[in-house]
């Protein structure tokens, strides 16, 4: 095989790796832009850079698939609406109380299902 060949062999496989590797990351993206939403968007704006937040969310949707989540019955599903509607008519008159009563609320709905709950940020990004 001459020199020329083997060249030629060398340059058509490295195109087709950098190919396969720009198709990949487009995947990656597109999954993530799907499955976080406007959560992408405001990642990739207050991160240091777009690759660290695509890791960090990459991190998170990991995270949450290790977790054990269960499914609320629906009587409890119901118990929460209603207490999130009450939340809600508290606030007009009550804002601080309301906001503490949500979280709150939040919190146990959290829990119950499998969440962590060990703290703000990290309830946040498990969200």
């Amino acid at each position: 095989m001459s020199t020329g060949m083997i060249v030629a062999i060398v340059v058509v496989v490295v195109v087709l790796v950098a190919i396969a590797v720009i198709v990949r990351l487009a995947i990656r993206r597109r999954h993530l832009r799907e499955r976080f939403g406007p959560e992408y968007e405001r990642a990739v704006e207050s991160g240091d850079s777009r690759t660290a937040a695509e890791r960090d969310l990459r991190d998170r949707e990991q995270r949450h698939d290790d977790l054990d989540l269960k499914p609320l019955p629906s009587t409890a599903r119901q118990q929460y609406a209603q207490q999130w509607n009450s939340v809600q008519e508290h606030f007009v008159d009550r804002p601080q109380e309301a906001v503490g009563e949500a979280d709150q609320l939040v919190t146990r709905l959290m829990k119950e299902r499998g969440y962590p709950t060990e703290g703000y940020e990290q309830q946040v990004k498990d969200l």
